[in-house]
Protein backbone atom coordinates (compact mmCIF):
# COMPACT_ATOMS: atom_id res chain seq x y z
CA UNK A 1 0.00 0.00 0.00
CA UNK A 2 2.75 2.70 0.93
CA UNK A 3 4.82 2.17 -2.53
CA UNK A 4 1.41 2.89 -4.20
CA UNK A 5 1.11 5.83 -2.66
CA UNK A 6 4.68 6.92 -2.46
CA UNK A 7 4.27 6.39 -5.94
CA UNK A 8 1.06 8.20 -6.61
CA UNK A 9 2.64 11.30 -4.00
CA UNK A 10 4.19 13.66 -6.53
CA UNK A 11 0.97 13.61 -8.99
CA UNK A 12 -1.14 14.49 -6.09
CA UNK A 13 0.89 17.02 -5.05
CA UNK A 14 0.92 19.04 -8.27
CA UNK A 15 -2.90 18.43 -8.50
CA UNK A 16 -3.36 19.91 -5.27
CA UNK A 17 -1.39 22.84 -5.65
CA UNK A 18 -2.47 23.66 -8.81
CA UNK A 19 -6.32 23.29 -7.57
CA UNK A 20 -8.32 26.09 -7.87
CA UNK A 21 -8.70 28.55 -5.36
CA UNK A 22 -4.95 28.21 -3.92
CA UNK A 23 -3.71 31.29 -2.54
CA UNK A 24 -0.35 30.33 -3.09
CA UNK A 25 1.98 29.85 -5.75
CA UNK A 26 2.78 26.48 -6.93
CA UNK A 27 6.11 25.76 -5.00
CA UNK A 28 5.76 27.71 -2.39
CA UNK A 29 5.39 26.67 1.41
CA UNK A 30 8.26 23.93 2.46
CA UNK A 31 8.34 20.99 1.00
CA UNK A 32 6.62 18.03 2.04
CA UNK A 33 8.12 14.64 1.66
CA UNK A 34 6.18 11.35 2.41
CA UNK A 35 7.97 9.14 4.98
CA UNK A 36 6.68 6.24 6.02
CA UNK A 37 5.90 6.43 9.59
CA UNK A 38 3.32 9.69 8.94
CA UNK A 39 0.96 7.56 6.54
CA UNK A 40 1.62 4.69 9.16
CA UNK A 41 0.56 7.75 12.30
CA UNK A 42 -2.20 8.88 10.14
CA UNK A 43 -3.73 5.33 9.55
CA UNK A 44 -3.22 4.62 13.24
CA UNK A 45 -4.98 7.70 14.25
CA UNK A 46 -7.90 6.68 11.68
CA UNK A 47 -8.36 2.99 13.33
CA UNK A 48 -7.75 3.89 16.80
CA UNK A 49 -8.80 7.40 17.38
CA UNK A 50 -6.72 8.43 19.49
CA UNK A 51 -6.23 11.87 20.42
CA UNK A 52 -3.57 13.35 17.84
CA UNK A 53 -1.22 14.71 20.75
CA UNK A 54 -1.14 11.12 21.53
CA UNK A 55 -0.74 9.68 18.40
CA UNK A 56 2.60 12.65 18.25
CA UNK A 57 3.91 11.64 21.56
CA UNK A 58 3.56 7.82 20.09
CA UNK A 59 5.13 8.49 16.65
CA UNK A 60 7.74 11.29 17.55
CA UNK A 61 5.50 13.70 15.74
CA UNK A 62 3.62 16.86 17.05
CA UNK A 63 0.11 17.47 17.12
CA UNK A 64 -0.19 20.42 14.61
CA UNK A 65 2.02 17.99 12.15
CA UNK A 66 -0.26 15.16 13.01
CA UNK A 67 -3.18 17.37 12.36
CA UNK A 68 -1.46 19.14 8.70
CA UNK A 69 -0.84 15.19 7.81
CA UNK A 70 -4.17 14.18 8.16
CA UNK A 71 -5.52 16.71 6.26
CA UNK A 72 -2.53 16.65 3.61
CA UNK A 73 -2.48 12.73 3.32
CA UNK A 74 -5.99 11.49 3.65
CA UNK A 75 -7.38 12.47 0.37
CA UNK A 76 -4.39 10.20 -1.02
CA UNK A 77 -4.76 7.46 1.52
CA UNK A 78 -8.11 7.62 -0.01
CA UNK A 79 -7.62 6.60 -3.43
CA UNK A 80 -5.72 3.38 -2.17
CA UNK A 81 -7.76 2.19 0.72
CA UNK A 82 -11.11 2.51 1.83
CA UNK A 83 -10.79 4.70 4.63
CA UNK A 84 -13.30 6.74 7.37
CA UNK A 85 -14.35 10.31 7.04
CA UNK A 86 -12.85 12.68 9.67
CA UNK A 87 -15.43 14.73 11.10
CA UNK A 88 -15.81 18.16 9.62
CA UNK A 89 -18.34 20.60 8.96
CA UNK A 90 -20.15 19.90 5.63
CA UNK A 91 -20.71 22.73 3.10
CA UNK A 92 -24.22 24.04 3.07
CA UNK A 93 -26.26 21.99 0.84
CA UNK A 94 -24.33 18.80 1.24
CA UNK A 95 -25.67 15.40 2.88
CA UNK A 96 -23.92 13.63 5.09
CA UNK A 97 -21.66 10.27 3.50
CA UNK A 98 -24.10 6.94 3.49
CA UNK A 99 -21.12 4.17 4.82
CA UNK A 100 -23.19 1.86 2.67
CA UNK A 101 -22.32 3.54 -0.43
CA UNK A 102 -18.73 4.31 0.37
CA UNK A 103 -18.42 0.40 0.79
CA UNK A 104 -20.34 -0.62 -2.23
CA UNK A 105 -18.13 2.15 -4.28
CA UNK A 106 -15.04 0.48 -2.63
CA UNK A 107 -16.05 -3.27 -2.90
CA UNK A 108 -19.00 -3.05 -5.77
CA UNK A 109 -22.49 -4.81 -5.04
CA UNK A 110 -20.66 -8.05 -4.66
CA UNK A 111 -17.97 -7.54 -2.85
CA UNK A 112 -17.47 -8.77 1.04
CA UNK A 113 -16.37 -6.51 3.50
CA UNK A 114 -15.33 -6.73 7.08
CA UNK A 115 -16.89 -4.54 9.58
CA UNK A 116 -14.90 -3.86 13.11
CA UNK A 117 -18.14 -2.22 15.06
CA UNK A 118 -16.64 -3.48 18.57
CA UNK A 119 -17.58 0.45 19.70
CA UNK A 120 -20.67 0.09 18.39
CA UNK A 121 -21.47 -2.86 20.13
CA UNK A 122 -20.26 -2.01 23.66
CA UNK A 123 -21.97 1.19 23.55
CA UNK A 124 -25.61 -0.46 22.61
CA UNK A 125 -24.99 -3.68 24.88
CA UNK A 126 -23.56 -2.08 28.07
Amino acid sequence: MFSRIEADFEEYERQRHERPGRKRAGGAGRPFAVPLIRVVAAITYLRLHLAQEFIGMWFGIDQVQISRDLRRLLPLIRRHVPAPQVLELLPEGERPVDPLEVLRAAFGEEGIALLDATETLSCICR
